[in-house]
């Protein structure tokens, strides 16, 4: 089985963080690893970290999203796994989003987008999603979407909603095709 990673941005949102690592961890496919970046928080979330026995971190100073997810993609894709799942730490990924989002994998795909919807009402999209208010009236088929990490493709929409922000990527094409979202890096590494 191929080894899939969540990797998870993170600034001074240590609440929000633990409630994202939470649904992480009761993904019915269970995710390999999980790796948060904190991109230099002030507030607990570091001390919030080192207590958590089945979470990888790194923390840099704050470089922004792209700079955390260069970080996280980065890693991963060096230490072997085939499946990035990249968010902030206000996503909130239903139980079987994960599941979902590997089951619709097909040779030509590389990178797949969840839709994101608003944890109240599990309905509205968060952002503007094509002229779609809500999920009931996006199609549940495969239809063309956003660009997504710095242009690299366009995705579709995968009915795993509520899901959660960012995408999920295959290493060994996107990463190794296209590089990572670019800053430069100074952190450490605690794994």
């Amino acid at each position: 089985m191929e080894k899939a990673i969540a990797v998870v941005v993170s600034y001074n949102r240590q609440k929000l963080l633990s409630e994202c690592i939470t649904a992480l961890r009761n993904q019915s496919r269970k995710l390999d690893a999980i790796l948060v970046i904190n991109n230099g928080s002030t507030d607990n979330t570091e001390q919030w970290l080192q207590e958590q026995q089945d979470v990888f971190f790194i923390t840099q100073k704050n470089v922004g999203s792209s700079g955390g997810f260069n970080t996280g993609i980065s890693w991963a894709y060096k230490h072997g796994y085939s499946w990035i799942w990249c968010m902030d730490d206000d996503g909130y990924p239903k139980e079987d989003a994960l599941e979902k989002l590997l089951a619709s994998e097909t040779p030509k795909r590389s990178l797949i987008n969840c839709a994101v919807l608003n944890k109240e009402d599990k309905r509205t999209f968060v952002w503007k999603t094509k002229d779609y208010k809500t999920i009931d009236e996006a199609s549940t088929s495969v239809t063309p979407s956003w660009r997504s990490l710095g242009r690299l493709c366009r995705t579709p929409i995968t009915p795993c909603a509520p899901a959660v922000e960012r995408s999920r990527c295959r290493s060994d094409s996107v990463a190794q095709r296209h590089g990572t979202p670019q800053a430069k890096i100074e952190g450490r590494v605690a794994c």
